[in-house]
């Protein structure tokens, strides 16, 4: 069946942002961007802005809901924990909603429980990645996230000849974080992180790194030469005071895929990809005086840069894609000539009316209402297992 989205009124596509368009979408991906567009069972998107779906293309979810006296970790230690089967259970189902309810349409996510991660992913809409720390292995051929340098280097020919022996084995390296970081790296190996990752012949196309916000320049372009990704938490970076900063458009110029993430919860405590996105821009112009920088660029880098860094297809609305949209209503678009600086930042993951995923309606209006009171239910059982005195 093909669905045409009537007279979007502002649409971020591939050719910039356009005014006044229908989109129509058939077996999962989009099959015309214009005017006049029919065919299909036609929904009315005036007032609405249509977006690619964004991805958080890192995270703990089943942190989500730790319990509240559980101390905010700090880089080194915040993948430790690891929850019981039935809380992860729970954690998840309600994470991946709210997830899901602030547009994002695909999550890698660091899980004791992939199999958990994809199954409930499966049932609430949304496109996961799933990756495993190195110690839960177990026969698990999919991602894997390493805490830090010195798990990297104890083994390092074991991550060498995992991502030459599998396509779906993403590493996810946590490094250059902090300053301590840099300096142990430089006490213990006498290299700089990125430097020594490179030596131990682990910076690859398969090489996801994690919030380098202490890389050097030539260290990043490092990275591009070998044709490794990165991810970066804005938010966690800044809660957490690392007194780091990854200057991101120096990666997307040297071509490196570079998305956004959020992280474990417990740190930056939010999976809101429209606040992290936000943030995003407001500290790389503030810090580095990036006013070149623009909210289109930087949904760009939200969106195309995190599907274009865990290599899933997707992340742009244009003929041909992967349909995963989202679509918001704003009142600064109904006026026409609208500066777009001001209509994309005034996007809210509270307004959202739509999201599709493969082509696939996820998320509209009475789902949202189903979708509460499954939280609400969920939400109960969690809290009975996390405090089973409470009143």
């Amino acid at each position: 069946m093909t669905l045409v989205f009537k007279k979007c009124s502002y649409a971020v596509t591939s050719r910039g942002l356009l005014r006044d368009v229908d989109i129509a979408v058939e077996r999962g991906r989009v099959s015309g961007i214009g005017t006049g567009l029919g065919g299909g069972e036609e929904i009315d998107c005036q007032g609405l802005v249509a977006l690619p779906g964004l991805a958080n293309a890192h995270t703990h979810l089943s942190h989500m809901y730790a319990p509240p006296k559980t101390p905010a970790p700090t880089w080194e230690r915040h993948h430790e924990d690891v929850p019981q089967r039935e809380v992860a259970e729970l954690a998840l189902r309600l994470a991946l909603i709210r997830a899901l309810e602030s547009g994002t349409t695909l999550v890698a996510d660091t899980t004791a429980h992939p199999d958990l991660l994809q199954r409930i992913a499966g049932e609430v809409g949304v496109k996961v990645t799933p990756a495993v720390s190195w110690g839960m292995l177990s026969g698990w051929e999919g991602g894997v996230v390493l805490g830090g340098l010195e798990e990297a280097v104890e083994h390092s020919v074991e991550i060498r000849e995992r991502a030459a022996g599998s396509q779906q084995a993403l590493i996810f390296l946590h490094v250059a974080n902090d300053r301590s970081q840099l300096y142990a790296a430089k006490t213990k190996y006498g290299r700089f992180p990125i430097e020594l990752l490179n030596s131990l012949g682990l910076l690859t196309p398969r090489t996801i790194l994690v919030n380098p916000g202490w890389a050097s320049s030539w260290e990043l372009r490092l990275v591009g030469e070998k044709r490794a990704r990165v991810v970066y938490a804005p938010v966690a970076d800044a809660l957490t005071s690392s007194g780091g900063m990854l200057p991101v458009r120096e990666l997307v110029s040297s071509n490196v895929a570079t998305g956004l993430c959020s992280e474990t919860p417990l740190i930056g405590q939010t999976l809101d990809m429209f606040d992290v996105t936000r943030a995003f821009l407001i500290l790389q112009r503030e810090l580095f005086w990036e006013r070149d920088l623009t909210a289109l660029g930087a949904m760009s880098i939200a969106t195309r840069g995190g599907y274009s860094a865990l290599s899933v297809e997707g992340g742009v609305i244009e003929e041909g894609s992967v349909a995963d949209m989202v679509l918001v209503a704003s009142e600064l678009a109904r006026f026409k000539g609208v500066d777009p600086e001001r209509l994309l930042l005034s996007l809210s993951a509270a307004n959202i009316v739509y999201v599709l995923v493969d082509g696939r309606v996820v998320l509209e209006p009475s789902r949202k209402e189903q979708l509460e009171a499954v939280k609400r239910y969920t939400l109960e059982r969690l809290l009975d297992r996390l405090d089973p005195t409470r009143l």
